[in-house]
């Protein structure tokens, strides 16, 4: 059965096609990325503000040197009649084009000034170097040794003959003229608010080089260690094992109950012996740990120690002196046998524990 359909006039037709055109156009228009006319994006995809320079120099922990001077931080930036100014000076630095936009778009003055500004202001917020000489691309020097070189170089510093120099040219833009970075080094004239600075970035770079170097001196030293201590900690625990298994005093006795047995009297000795042994190994494989990173003291008084070897060895070898000596000198007593022999096991499961962990270090 055919169904008939109304015939559109072709004039309607036509209208028709217009408008759906129009309408997909209007579409595009409104969906079109900023930057490329006057046009708004709808309200929901609005993206926050744009932070203003002082908000992003407020937190700026770099160095910043512009057109050959240094610039104390924080600093006022502004845009002016297209014009970048840092504290009234002029930048004239050759900005940064970026790479999402099209070609046939062109920034006017005031948007390169705003994005050199940016670049500038964001280089900043983390503790980098930023160099902005004229007519010449923006330096930024993120790396630790390059940092620590140009601001020897730029504080008249006597170089450390134990540091390599660092090619500082490395870091500079392709199209940066090195003939310009060269003869502003060698024209620069330090301030004392420029020194000051300097050196106080100089005492972190190398505060922090000593520390990576200490680092890995312990954890070498650590993985040197770790062989002959747990070699020694085997024996001591399987010397410790069977000499707990082969004696251990009667539980029932009462405080002044004497046992002055020659064998009494050699396992109570033994059995010290095996603490002072045991207390040796978990004071070197403590301080060794710790300073390897390896480890956290939890107990509250050696966590106040252990960050001065000398006096935690020197609180470890009284304390453990005092309590050996007492029960040396109290051995007679069954309460003193009694004592030493659950200490003995306590530290020989200690040394275990040691020795799993040494495990641990080694892989």
């Amino acid at each position: 059965m055919n169904r008939l359909y109304p015939r559109l006039p072709p004039c309607a037709l036509l209208v028709g096609i217009l408008v759906t055109l129009v309408s997909l156009t209007a579409t595009a228009v409104a969906q079109w990325p900023d930057g490329r006319g006057d046009r708004q994006r709808p309200e929901a995809g609005r993206s926050p503000p744009t932070p203003s320079f002082s908000e992003i120099l407020a937190s700026a922990q770099g160095i910043l040197f512009v057109n050959g001077e240094y610039v104390p931080l924080p600093c006022a930036m502004r845009v002016e009649s297209g014009q970048l100014l840092l504290n009234d000076l002029p930048v004239t630095s050759k900005p940064d084009q970026p790479t999402d936009r099209p070609r046939f778009w062109r920034a006017t003055p005031t948007q390169q000034a705003r994005e050199l500004g940016m670049h500038i202001a964001g280089q900043l917020v983390s503790p980098q170097i930023v160099v902005v000489l004229e007519n010449q691309p923006v330096v930024n020097l993120s790396s630790l040794p390059h940092q620590r070189e140009l601001l020897r170089k730029l504080a008249r510093l006597d170089a450390n003959p134990a540091i390599m120099p660092v090619a500082l040219h490395e870091q500079l833009p392709p199209d940066f003229d090195r003939e310009v970075w060269d003869q502003w080094i060698a024209d620069f004239a330090p301030t004392p608010d420029f020194v000051t600075r300097a050196t106080a970035y100089i005492d972190i770079f190398d505060r922090a080089g000593r520390e990576a170097h200490d680092a890995i001196t312990a954890t070498r030293r650590l993985y040197d260690f770790s062989y002959p201590l747990s070699l020694v900690g085997m024996v001591a625990a399987v010397l410790g094992f069977g000499h707990l298994l082969s004696h251990r005093p009667p539980v029932g006795a009462k405080s002044l109950d004497i046992d002055a047995s020659p064998l009494t009297m050699r396992m109570v000795t033994y059995s010290l012996l095996l603490v002072v042994l045991y207390s040796a190994l978990d004071l070197t494989w403590t301080i060794l740990a710790y300073q390897a990173g390896q480890m956290l003291e939890l107990n509250p008084l050696g966590s106040r120690l252990i960050e001065d070897p000398l006096k935690l060895i020197a609180f470890k070898v009284g304390a453990t002196a005092v309590s050996v000596g007492l029960l040396f000198y109290l051995r007679k007593y069954c309460k003193a046998q009694l004592a030493a022999w659950w200490i003995c096991l306590i530290l020989t499961l200690l040394t275990a524990r040691w020795l799993m962990m040494s495990s641990m270090f080694v892989a």
